[in-house]
């Protein structure tokens, strides 16, 4: 008897117990395949605010003839510059090609001025001979080598080359003096505009289920108050593709202010890596702390926290080098 009523409480309790246990068992499944996300790596990547050029004068120097004198003496130089005729603005990058593209073809153009101004010295040279003239006239204008040859009178020879030679010498100074002109105008220091800045982030996810990468984020830039508010971005133009592999489509009935910038939720698959892009969000960040911001790039020594959230709210974050990796993207339009 005692048996059966022991048997009958253990079968009522095992009853009781049975859906505590089965929630028990629910919620500690639910804990230990939950996502676990955290930042692996982040970088700051910049490019550089559009700078003008002054078209116009390139224009002018591209069609010169400077250009073609020294295009048929074999000195290329110039061919770059004819690059940036149909541009209004170029970045840091292309502003440098363009400087040592006009540096070269002050270059030439001086070395081509020296070599006319010794021919013309051997021209008017009282003592020089029919032999020296007719060499000195072929080393300098290959071209006119038949001519030479074929020119009995050296004096008829003399006074042709010497008009030509009067006649590009007067289009070379002409052409240095506006190369000269662009190029002092490239060397003043201009304003550093602020560019824009992306924040690449690999978050990695150890868990057994995916995890949501809010669309926004913070930066809490060291010794300053102040947070900086990142939005979810499609990073450099070249990295856009690729970006947008990993997110899921947010839809918002009668969204509030804050929330009409939603953009694409980040989706990180069960262990995996995925690659996020966020941005300052302008909408909110004032220019002048913008601009804070992209001088404290060019310190080696900024760092930040960097900050995102899950779908719960939590935060992710981690510390970011300030100092940022250039984005060169192809030429400007």
């Amino acid at each position: 008897m005692k048996a059966l009523i022991a048997a009958l409480v253990g079968a009522v309790v095992a009853l009781i117990l049975l859906p505590l246990s089965q929630v028990a068992s629910f919620a500690v499944n639910e804990y230990l395949s939950r996502p676990l996300l955290r930042i692996e790596f982040a970088e700051v990547v910049s490019e550089d605010a559009p700078i003008a050029i002054p078209t116009d004068a390139i224009r002018e120097i591209a069609k010169a003839p400077i250009q073609q004198i020294l295009l048929m003496r074999g000195f290329a130089s110039g061919a770059q510059i004819g690059e940036f005729a149909d541009q209004d603005s170029a970045n840091s990058t292309g502003v440098r090609r363009l400087k040592s593209a006009l540096n070269e073809l002050v270059v030439d153009a001086q070395r081509r001025v020296r070599q006319l101004t010794q021919l013309q010295q051997v021209l008017r040279s009282p003592k020089g001979d029919d032999k020296q003239i007719r060499a000195a006239v072929q080393e300098h204008f290959p071209e006119m080598a038949t001519m030479v040859a074929a020119m009995p009178d050296v004096r008829v020879l003399q006074a042709s080359v010497s008009s030509r030679a009067a006649s590009d010498l007067a289009a070379l100074n002409d052409g240095l003096r506006l190369v000269q002109q662009v190029a002092a105008t490239l060397e003043q220091p201009a304003v550093a505009a602020p560019g824009r800045m992306w924040f690449k982030v690999s978050i990695v996810n150890r868990g057994s289920s995916d995890g949501l990468v809010r669309n926004v984020g913070e930066l809490k830039v060291a010794h300053d108050t102040a947070v900086v508010y990142l939005r979810r971005s499609g990073g450099p133009p070249t990295a856009a593709p690729a970006v947008a592999l990993q997110s899921i489509a947010v839809s918002v009935v009668n969204p509030t202010p804050t929330e009409a910038r939603t953009t694409d939720v980040g989706k990180v698959e069960k262990h995996s890596v995925t690659e996020l892009w966020f941005e300052i969000d302008e909408s909110v960040v004032p220019a002048a702390h913008r601009a804070d911001l992209w001088r404290a790039t060019r310190q080696s020594a900024s760092t930040a926290s960097l900050i995102l959230f899950d779908h719960e709210n939590a935060e992710i974050s981690t510390t970011v080098a300030l100092t940022s990796t250039p984005h060169l993207p192809g030429r400007p339009k």
